[in-house]
This record gives structure tokens, sequence and C-alpha cells, in this order.
């Protein structure tokens, strides 16, 4: 789910490698960033500068809608409030 969302916000069509599109991944195989945010459209994922990319890519992020997070949630999560 992560990586699909990386993608969107990166505008890569999921076809096309990462590493292929300028993004430093290793062995190719994408990980979510340990720095998040609790922002009001959802769960934002931020790489900091030289982690997945050159410095002139800035910090990478994205976001995780809590519509698609909800089925995650438990039930007494208070992110879940914020889906309801």
């Amino acid at each position: 789910m992560g990586e699909k969302y990386f993608r969107i916000n990166q505008e890569i069509e999921s076809n096309t490698s990462l590493n292929d599109s300028g993004y430093f991944w290793g062995d190719g195989t994408f990980y979510i960033s340990d720095i998040f945010t609790l922002t009001d459209d959802g769960l934002m994922f931020t790489y900091s500068p030289y982690e997945i990319a050159s410095y002139a890519a800035g910090m990478p992020e994205f976001t995780i809608p809590y519509a698609e997070l909800k089925p995650y949630f438990t039930e007494n999560s208070p992110l879940r409030r914020l889906v309801e």
C-alpha cells in the first residue's frame, strides 16, 4: 500500500522500476520511512534527504489516506474516529 501511494505522489508508473526513476532502493525493495506524521488527510511518510534520492529531490513524501488504513485500525483506535 505504501509503494502504491509513493508512486502516485511521485508520478511513477507501476511498471517502472523505482531505481530507474532516480531513487536509491538498493535491491529495489520499497520500504516505508520511519518518519511519519498524522495529517488531516492521512498518515504521511517523509524520507530524509539522501535516504532514497539525491539532495535535489528534497524530502520525498507520500500520504496514505485514513480510509485506506481503516481496515487495520482496532475497534477502539483513536485513528478510527478520524474516518467515521
